[in-house]
């Protein structure tokens, strides 16, 4: 059997419905009520009261989807939304897929083993080396780090070249 609950706080300035990040600590606290009782649970995430695409949205949204899925939700919905789901937006849309991404490998936590952890190619390579031409590093590094496809990583004078100068 599987439930769903949609989570919302009253903003005590405006009347409004809350939708921003205090929704995931009760979708959080849903997901709990729900697996006690043997449940599977579909939570709403990705809040938040922004209306545009920016910082605002994607702090509420990353918090709000984290705290339900490290819970254990089952599903978590309302990528793409703004406005407290009364907007919808395709820019919003790719930015909460990457927050999707990271929030998941968060949740899948950091293998900690004996190939993980490489003991033998630090001893081989010891203080002072680096790890970058090392085969282990090679075979790993893909699989230990997010590679984003919307954050820049590049140096500031690297970034600095790529803009154009007026006319």
């Amino acid at each position: 059997m599987s439930v769903g609950y949609l989570m919302g706080s009253l903003d005590m300035k405006t009347g409004l419905w809350g939708q921003s990040s205090e929704e995931g600590f009760l979708c959080a606290g849903a997901v709990e009520i729900a697996q006690y009782y043997g449940l599977r649970v579909t939570v709403n995430g990705f809040n938040s009261s922004a209306k545009i695409s920016g910082a605002h949205a994607s702090y509420e949204k990353a918090i709000s989807t984290l705290l339900p899925v490290l819970a254990g939700a089952d599903f978590v919905y309302g990528a793409g939304s703004l406005e407290g789901g009364m907007a919808a937006s395709f820019e919003e849309l790719v930015i909460d897929n990457e927050i999707c991404k990271s929030v998941l490998s968060m949740a899948q936590g950091m293998r900690v083993d004996d190939e993980t952890m490489a003991l033998d190619v630090i001893q081989k390579v010891g203080s002072g080396g680096h790890f970058l031409a090392e085969k282990h590093t090679l075979q790993h590094f893909k699989d230990e780090h997010l590679f984003s496809e919307l954050v820049d990583r590049r140096s500031y004078a690297a970034w600095k070249k790529t803009i154009k100068k007026p006319c």
